[in-house]
């Protein structure tokens, strides 16, 4: 394989796993209530993570589960 397209091909790879996830949303929250609620879902996945990688699942469990939702609301 030609070596330019090698580095291409890289770079394409790399590129779509820094791809930008949609955003929580709650309706009729502030900022305030927003920051409130990561905090402590942040807190939570690190307190379970045992000596390993945190839990991005917990996480986005945890902020669904306060009503945050990562689908556009209308």
């Amino acid at each position: 394989m030609n070596h330019k397209v090698y580095v291409l091909l890289v770079i394409v790879v790399a590129c779509s796993a820094c791809a930008v996830e949609t955003p929580l949303k709650k309706p009729g929250t502030t900022q305030a209530d927003f920051e409130r609620d990561k905090l402590r879902c942040m807190g939570a996945m690190y307190a379970e993570r045992e000596r390993g990688a945190p839990n991005w699942h917990l996480y986005d469990y945890c902020m669904e589960s306060r009503g945050h939702s990562r689908t556009p609301v209308p």
